[in-house]
């Protein structure tokens, strides 16, 4: 019963673990993704602006 609960118990902290990591991942992920688009609007409408101006 014991090594059973303590099994089960590494199991479920690795588990935790696991989706702790993959949703600082997914965070990462998102947040270089909205940096990339953010950089590629801003360039987008400076080129438009630029091009406006010349």
């Amino acid at each position: 019963m014991v090594v059973t609960i303590t099994e089960g118990t590494i199991t479920t902290a690795a588990t935790t673990t696991n989706i702790i990591t993959f949703m600082f991942r997914m965070a990462t992920v998102v947040t270089i993704t909205m940096v990339s688009v953010t950089m590629v609007s801003v360039i987008t409408i400076a080129t438009i602006i630029a091009t406006i101006i010349q």
